[in-house]
């Protein structure tokens, strides 16, 4: 009797074990099996449109980095950039409403938890020092503060953490092409207001994404070597909507 009791309560364990993992949201269940490598599209040219109509899990994916050391991290750059790279796809589509709205939302959100993630994991030495043995980029002369943007510069395309989001090679037209979104987003009348302070919570991000004289995605964003197109659309607003605050 004492035996089957206990084999009734293992038994029970094992399905209230099993209820939890069925009941695991479906999005963290799909960021599990892509962070692990898996090509979670199965092939199929539809699955990003679908996967962004899930609601993104941002204290998900905020606990994934900080649980992961940066080795871990850096095994799973291949999946950590891939995702990065769908999520400026629903961007482009203008104007958004309905489901393309919805998309943009979760696409927005989850560009600003992977920066958020990944610029919050230190690299280990190892990292750190063979990005700063490569040094690339011209020197621009545009200063931010006290930082001057040719110091910015020189790190910009071998930073350990921005190299887990894009390949040093096309940091920069990445950017350029992400800030162009986000541009045409803030412009557009059509939008709707969550998705521009989700644009603009995306641009705080970038800016803040880690201390001001090492953050290399700060330089993108005051470059004079790319024209911004953030700032230009903001610099032709309509004064009496955004500059007269009295």
């Amino acid at each position: 009797m004492h035996f089957e009791a206990n084999d009734d309560l293992l038994k029970g364990k094992q399905r209230a074990q099993s209820l939890k993992v069925g009941m695991k949201e479906k999005v963290v269940q799909l960021y599990d099996r892509h962070f692990s490598g898996e090509d979670i599209s199965g092939g199929s040219d539809s699955f990003w449109n679908e996967f962004f109509l899930l609601r993104a899990n941002v204290r998900y994916l905020q606990a994934h980095f900080e649980r992961c050391a940066w080795d871990e991290l850096a095994c799973q750059k291949p999946a950590i950039r891939r995702l990065f790279g769908h999520c400026t796809a629903p961007l482009q589509n203008h104007p958004a409403m309905g489901q393309d709205a919805i998309r943009q939302a979760n696409a927005l959100q989850t560009l600003a938890s992977l920066i958020r993630g990944a610029f919050s994991c230190p690299p280990t030495a190892v990292a750190a020092a063979e990005a700063a043995a490569v040094v690339g980029g011209g020197g621009v002369s545009v200063n931010v503060g006290d930082v001057d943007e040719q110091q910015m510069d020189s790190q910009r395309p071998n930073h350990p953490n921005l190299d887990l989001l894009m390949p040093p090679n096309d940091a920069e037209s990445i950017m350029q092409d992400l800030l162009h979104r986000l541009a045409c987003c803030l412009s557009d009348d059509v939008v709707q207001l969550p998705i521009k302070a989700l644009a603009i919570n995306l641009l705080v991000t970038m800016a803040t994404a880690c201390d001001l004289q090492y953050n290399p995605m700060l330089s993108y964003l005051v470059s004079s070597r790319m024209v911004n197109p953030c700032l230009v659309k903001l610099a032709v607003l309509d004064d009496n909507l955004v500059l007269n605050v009295s």
